[in-house]
């Protein structure tokens, strides 16, 4: 009996020393948080919440692909726009109209190609990653002494050992980056 107890003991005492996932998430993160804020002089930071692991996925907008797919959806979107500006400007003969109208049908069937194109791509699209999610935020005092805000989404592999990639919500287009 004495050493059924010692063994349960030795067991919880075992597991329970180790680190858990969101302690080994949070060690990652403030190690790559150090690299991130060497360019500003590393002076006053300081990491604003908790790492809180979750499962990892990769939300559609965050996509290089799918940022690349509606930059060109807009710009077939301008051409579309300023051909029907040009056709309800007027035209004085038939030939220019008919090569306006042309313009028009053509980046009219480009614009529609691509949305079917950005449909189907969300229709098949799976987010989730293997792995685990945190996202965190921290702040640095810059050099010239304003303080610069930082949020970031850090993916993890499942085992929690090293950041598998990176998105900079605090960038003007965030994107997933791998690492």
């Amino acid at each position: 009996m004495k050493d059924i107890i010692f063994v349960i003991i030795c067991v919880m005492f075992l597991t329970g020393c180790g680190n858990t996932n969101d302690q080994k998430a949070e060690q990652l993160v403030n190690q790559y948080e150090q690299v991130l804020v060497k360019p500003y002089g590393g002076k006053g930071f300081k990491p604003l919440g908790r790492v809180k692991l979750d499962s990892a996925e990769v939300k559609l907008p965050y996509r290089k692909e799918a940022q690349d797919m509606l930059a060109e959806m807009h710009k077939a979107s301008k051409v579309n726009a300023s051909a029907y500006s040009d056709l309800k400007k007027g035209v004085t003969n038939i030939v220019s109209y008919n090569i306006m109208v042309d313009e028009l049908r053509q980046s009219g069937l480009q614009a529609q190609s691509l949305q079917n194109k950005i449909n189907a791509y969300q229709k098949n699209y799976n987010p989730r990653i293997p792995g685990w999610m945190a996202s965190h935020r921290f702040r640095v005092i810059q050099k010239n002494g304003y303080i610069k805000l930082f949020e970031y989404i850090f993916y993890f592999d499942p085992g929690i050992t090293r950041i598998n990639g990176i998105i900079c919500l605090t960038d003007s287009i965030p994107l997933y980056q791998p690492l």
